[in-house]
């Protein structure tokens, strides 16, 4: 029997790392980011931080981090709105279901760039923001592979 966890006991809080991303974006759209600018730089430095610590402590298997990059690359290059609520309830339900909820962290630096990209409302802008979503999310992962001890 599958175990549940009682009504009283509290979801894991919030980390940091989603207010750090959110911090570092500012008011820039993802779309306006470009791949020379010093907020991208930083972006790409949190991506660091977050693979580096999915590896070391946090327990992130190699599957579980290939798995949601997989669904990143099944969005193709056109995204589109639904494509992006889709691959935010996909990685909620890979959090929700592990106990430990070891990908807590990448759920919630990912975040602020979801809410970011399902506001784009033009094709064009909606490419560049999903470009940069995925320069992070690539980020994360050769971080996380560099520093896997598998």
């Amino acid at each position: 029997m599958k175990e549940t966890r009682p009504a009283t006991e509290p979801r894991a809080p919030q980390s940091r790392v989603r207010e750090e991303v959110a911090k570092i974006l500012g008011d820039v759209p993802l779309a306006d980011l470009d791949n020379n600018s010093q907020k991208f730089i930083e972006l790409i430095d949190k991506a660091k931080e977050i693979g580096s610590a999915c590896a070391a402590g946090r327990g992130v298997s190699k599957t579980q981090i290939m798995n949601f990059m997989g669904e990143v690359r099944r969005l193709g290059k056109e995204p589109d709105a639904g494509k992006v609520y889709l691959l935010q309830a996909y990685l909620a339900y890979a959090v929700g279901k592990d106990k430990e909820r070891k990908l807590q962290m990448v759920k919630d630096a990912l975040d602020p760039l979801f809410s970011q990209m399902k506001q784009e409302r033009d094709k064009d802008r909606q490419r560049k923001a999903f470009a940069t979503f995925v320069h992070f999310i690539e980020s994360i992962v050769a971080f996380y592979q560099y520093n896997a001890k598998e």
